[in-house]
């Protein structure tokens, strides 16, 4: 694994996911999920459910 990092390398953490790399990345996308991946953001306030390039989402946050 190439790095730009000065330092070397000292952690490398991968997990493997048994799911179609579409059905991960929908999930993935849905900023509606978002405060279930996360227990900082309580809310996130967008436009449209699943992001796109540009797109602004404002988060409240603990």
């Amino acid at each position: 694994m190439k790095t730009k990092l000065k330092a070397p390398l000292q952690l490398d953490q991968r997990i493997i996911i048994k799911a179609p790399k579409e059905k991960i990345w929908e999930i993935f996308n849905d900023q509606s999920l978002l405060p279930k991946w996360t227990q900082d953001v309580q809310v996130s306030h967008f436009d449209e459910q699943m992001s796109s390039p540009g797109q602004l989402r404002r988060n409240e946050c603990v």
